[in-house]
């Protein structure tokens, strides 16, 4: 999941953007009426409404829209401890420029970028717990050891070998482990297939 804010000086738009689709999560309207105004709108007033709806959210922040507004936005969210966030220009503001950032792949390569992160951090878990002799078990024939023993917490494997392993991947789901597929394309890929290509996260010692 990636969380979007699309906002102008007028309104801000937060969505997530989940597998299945677009959730709207709320608007935020600045109290600003018009281009030609006398009193300058209270700006902290309105981005403390945004940074309310997004504080707790605990998935990427991708941050597009027109103007200045983005910016200004992203120095006050700094000042809060907000470091993790990504800027982008749209032409719009609102649902309008949540699904132009969509369009435009912005959001696809925030969650790949996501994902390569989440995958690298595993292997090195992994790698960390092979150095602690922890409870770890990686090559084909040690994975479907544990498979058989019900031992499995968690699968790593790399997308080459995800085919020829469905039938040993299935019986771990169905005795309720997680599987993470591991792309090849980057370091942790790479890692993993000089261990064999397939790891595993145990719950208790097969030795």
């Amino acid at each position: 999941m990636v969380a979007v804010l699309s906002m102008d000086e007028d309104k801000a738009t937060i969505a997530i953007i989940h597998q299945y689709g677009v959730e709207e999560v709320a608007t935020i309207e600045s109290g600003r009426t018009g281009k030609l105004y006398e009193s300058k709108p209270n700006e902290k007033e309105y981005y403390g409404n945004i940074f309310s709806k997004i504080k707790n959210m605990d998935i990427p922040l991708v941050i597009v829209g027109p103007g200045f507004a983005k910016e200004h936005f992203a120095s006050f969210i700094k000042e809060k401890g907000v470091k993790k966030y990504i800027l982008e220009g749209t032409g719009h503001a609102g649902m309008v420029g949540v699904h132009e950032a969509i369009k435009r792949g912005i959001v696809e390569r925030v969650a790949g970028e996501l994902r390569v992160s989440r995958e690298i951090k595993l292997v090195e878990e992994l790698l960390q717990k092979i150095a602690k002799n922890d409870l770890v078990a990686y090559g084909k024939n040690e994975v479907k050891k544990a498979i058989d023993m019900g031992a499995v917490k968690e699968i790593l494997i790399t997308h080459e070998m995800v085919r020829e392993e469905e039938q040993m991947l299935e019986k771990a789901e169905q005795m309720g482990a997680k599987v993470h597929v591991i792309s090849m394309f980057h370091e942790g890929g790479k890692k993993l297939a000089s261990l064999g290509g397939i790891a595993a996260f145990l719950r208790y010692a097969i030795h």
